[in-house]
């Protein structure tokens, strides 16, 4: 099958399901997360309530790395993320000292530390990459090297009712794990996503036919709609039954297979059948945009005081503010992002393969020494 990786649909999607993971953290640390949430209207709440879509922009971001599953392209990928996360590491290290922290430093010189900015900082010194402090980074990682690889040669003996069960099971037992708060819940939704792709890319057959666009298109629609819905039972609902109710319905039903409808949709070629430089470069920004909003310290920055939350929860005018809010965060990250890929991102790189030569020389070296 052919490398259809440049797709400029699927590289829109990917713009768009970053564009959603702002927005629900917008409505997450902005929102929920500051108290705001019970004093809104109903307009105001259910818009709040059906942005948070950061488990569809998650979703979709896995569910494309299962589709162009090639052992080939993993490594080159891994570099990449990588090279990023170093980078923006050691940013984050810079506005955790510089911007809004010197009472770190103060607490050093009076021995009265604060023991999880120094955990924060720590981590992000020293495992970047593997320390969680972008979970989706380090899930993305290990589900790319460690996961990926046998869900291949698992997948490669089922036929399809076989791989839907699977998908089944696993996106069951990650929503099992959620509810019991144990490891491995968002490598086991990672992987859900990144088998629902394969199972697009080897099984979906496809079709131009209007009626068929018509039903997909109304189908989206409508899941859209009932999404939006349990999330705002989800977040405002004082029930703990309806709570589980709608939060199983979302994780294992409704947000799949949304996720799924919009990438059959795009893989048709039903959107953006042109396409370019354009897309492909700001569709290459989406890793650095998530890295730089979603740091500690900027998240604290931006919904705590950057933006005027409240101010712009009691204007009357949410969902205007909203939209020029998560525009505002794509287009000012995604500058610095394109910076950095097009500057130092190289240079980071080779960085990478040089460590990557000298330990492989290394191991090569000693096991001579010791075959000797």
């Amino acid at each position: 099958m052919n490398d259809k990786s440049r797709i400029p649909g699927i590289e829109f999607l990917r713009i768009i399901a970053m564009l959603m993971i702002i927005a629900s953290h917008m409505n997450l640390h902005g929102v929920v997360n500051n108290g705001l949430l019970p004093s809104g209207t109903f307009a105001d709440r259910m818009i709040a309530s059906s942005l948070i879509l950061g488990n569809v922009g998650v979703g979709i971001f896995f569910l494309i790395t299962g589709y162009f599953s090639q052992d080939k392209r993993r490594k080159t990928v891994s570099k990449k993320i990588i090279a990023d996360v170093i980078f923006y590491s050691l940013v984050h290290v810079v506005l955790i000292i510089a911007i809004g922290r010197i009472e770190m430093l103060r607490s050093f010189i009076d021995f009265k530390w604060d023991t999880s900015t120094v955990k924060i900082l720590l981590r992000t010194l020293l495992t970047p990459v593997t320390g969680e402090n972008w979970w989706f980074v380090t899930t993305y990682i290990y589900l790319l090297i460690f996961v990926a690889p046998i869900l291949d040669k698992i997948n490669e003996r089922m036929d399809g009712d076989r791989e839907l069960l699977l998908i089944g099971c696993v996106l069951f037992a990650a929503l099992i794990s959620d509810f019991l708060s144990t490891p491995g819940m968002r490598i086991l939704q990672g992987s859900g996503y990144y088998l629902i792709g394969k199972y697009i890319r080897n099984r979906y057959p496809g079709t131009g036919k209007s009626r068929m666009k018509m039903n997909r298109y109304a189908g989206c629609a409508a899941l859209f709609v009932i999404h939006s819905i349990l999330m705002y039972i989800i977040y405002n609902s004082g029930s703990a039954g309806l709570y589980m109710a709608a939060y199983t319905g979302v994780t294992v039903v409704i947000c799949p297979l949304l996720v799924g409808m919009i990438f059959t949709i795009v893989v048709n070629g039903e959107i953006l059948r042109g396409g370019g430089k354009y897309i492909y470069t700001l569709a290459e920004t989406s890793f650095g945009i998530y890295l730089l909003h979603e740091a500690v310290y900027v998240r604290e920055l931006l919904w705590d005081g950057i933006i005027p939350m409240k101010k712009f929860w009691r204007s009357g005018y949410y969902l205007f503010y909203s939209v020029l809010t998560i525009l505002g965060i794509y287009i000012g990250c995604f500058l610095i992002s394109f910076l950095f890929i097009k500057f130092l991102r190289p240079v980071f790189i080779s960085f990478i393969n040089e460590i990557e030569h000298r330990i492989l020389l290394f191991f090569n070296v000693s096991g001579t020494n010791a075959g000797e």
